[in-house]
């Protein structure tokens, strides 16, 4: 889990708070230390500071987003197979 993320103004709807600006120089030890830069655009657009439990309930909904997303593939992919599987019984003959 990072331990802050970086993320432009213009993407935000909460403006309260600090701006800061980095070149490349600065996300790159933004990164080595533990942040999250996200969609990083160039060194003149304006990006925000998050920390704390927002950083724990970003993670957290990601994490969810991935398991349910994981658990449909999972399920659409065994139902096909399932599916595949029974049409070529059928037509092998198998349930007659």
């Amino acid at each position: 889990m990072p331990k802050e993320y970086l993320v432009p103004k213009s993407i935000c709807d909460y403006s309260l708070q600090e701006v800061y600006y980095l070149d490349e120089e600065a996300v790159a030890k933004e990164r080595a230390n533990g942040s999250e830069v996200l969609y990083y655009m160039g060194e003149e657009i304006p990006m925000f500071r998050f920390s704390g439990v927002t950083v724990t309930v970003e993670w957290m909904r990601g994490m969810i987003g991935a398991a349910i997303l994981t658990g449909a593939v999972g399920a659409l992919l065994g139902t096909g197979i399932a599916e595949i599987l029974e049409k070529g019984r059928k037509k092998s003959g198998q349930y007659e």
